[in-house]
C-alpha cells in the first residue's frame, strides 16, 4: 500500500490500534463532526444510525440513509441534520421499525 486511501476497515483500525499504543488519543467532547450550533448532536446522529441499521436488518449504509433523508427530510446527508430535524429522523426511523415488527409474516418472530 502507498497511501492510507487505500486501507480497508480492518487496517484503517490496525493503524489506529498501533497510533494508540504510541500514546495517540482522541480529544475528549469531539465526535465525529465536532462541536456545530443548530446542527444535530453526534449523540442523535449514532442513533439516527443504529435506528437505521435496526430497520434495514444490518443492510443498510450511510449513502442509503442519505437517500432516505433527502427523500424525507429534503437533507442530503446525515452530517447536514439540523437539531430541529434530528427528533423528527429519530421519531420516523421508530416508527417505521415498530411498524415493520408488527407486519412480520405468521410464524416467524418479530426481530423486535
Amino acid at each position: 500500500m502507498s497511501s492510507a486511501r487505500d486501507l480497508d476497515g480492518f487496517g484503517f483500525r490496525a493503524v489506529l490500534d498501533a497510533l494508540e499504543e504510541l500514546g495517540f488519543r482522541k480529544r475528549p467532547g469531539k465526535g465525529q463532526y465536532g462541536p456545530r450550533a443548530g446542527m444535530a448532536s453526534d449523540a442523535q446522529l449514532a442513533l439516527i444510525r443504529s435506528l437505521w441499521r435496526d430497520y434495514t436488518d444490518g443492510a443498510g449504509t450511510d449513502a442509503t440513509l442519505g437517500r432516505w433523508l433527502e427523500r424525507k427530510f429534503k437533507v442530503s446527508a446525515l452530517r447536514f441534520l439540523s437539531a430541529d430535524t434530528a427528533p423528527k429522523a429519530i421519531a420516523a426511523l421508530h416508527f417505521m421499525t415498530n411498524r415493520r415488527s408488527r407486519r412480520a409474516p405468521a410464524g416467524k418472530e418479530a426481530t423486535r
